[in-house]
């Protein structure tokens, strides 16, 4: 299942073509759909802009009521957190090479841990992904995540790593 924000509705619609018909989708989605293909595979992905009927309010309703059990039972939530900075790039490199976490372990340079925490401060937990209650809603539930930001991901366990890293020094 794929958890991302809708973006900015006044930028011109994505599209991606379903059972040989052309969809508007949010362009941030067409974005990250771009950055999931696998042009050697076959990828089975849950895409709420696709997969409900935008233009039915008594399915959307329904929907809905069972968002909870799709990011439950998803094998895995793939979260769309944008497009990040320089800084964001940093801080998933340096959460992918993190292994464990360890209260007594340190990050390395003082300058490092200040970065990282700047990065997490301004340019993580600022992102328009975690204020919206359904995006959040949806990380909350699912049992397998990874965060997609720029060109990087990491999955929860990586992130709260580092997360927790930075936080208690």
């Amino acid at each position: 299942a794929l958890s991302y924000t809708w973006g900015d509705s006044s930028l011109l619609p994505g599209q991606i073509i379903v059972d040989g018909e052309t969809v508007e989708i949010p362009a941030n989605l067409e974005v990250f759909l771009k950055k999931l293909r696998c042009s050697d595979k076959v990828r089975v992905l849950y895409a709420d802009a696709i997969c409900i009927d935008q233009r039915d309010n008594r399915e959307k309703g329904c929907q809905v009521q069972m968002m909870h059990e799709i990011y439950e039972r998803a094998t895995r939530v793939l979260s769309w957190l944008g497009p990040g900075s320089l800084g964001t790039e940093v801080f998933f490199e340096r959460a992918i090479t993190t292994v464990g976490y360890d209260p007594s372990s340190t990050l390395g340079s003082e300058p490092e841990g200040e970065l990282l925490m700047e990065t997490l401060a301004t340019d993580i937990v600022r992102l328009s992904y975690w204020k919206r209650a359904w995006t959040v809603q949806e990380c909350l539930h699912a049992n397998n995540i990874v965060f997609y930001c720029g060109s990087m991901n990491a999955t929860w366990e990586q992130f709260m790593n580092l997360h927790d890293m930075v936080t208690s020094h």
